[in-house]
């Protein structure tokens, strides 16, 4: 830290996003989007069920 300074956590913080987001935009171009009749959009749902 005393050789580069605090200024250092912002440059390698800035590179390491932009690593990420590089990385993301690479495997969105290789993939196509999967179809949503294909999804299963409700698997996250709760079913409810009323007890009389």
């Amino acid at each position: 830290m005393n050789v580069l300074g605090p200024f250092a956590f912002w440059v390698v913080l800035g590179g390491s996003f932009a690593t990420i987001a590089l990385y993301a935009f690479y495997r969105m171009s290789q993939r196509d989007a999967v179809p949503a009749s294909e999804t299963d959009a409700g698997a996250c749902t709760l079913e409810i069920v009323h007890m009389a």
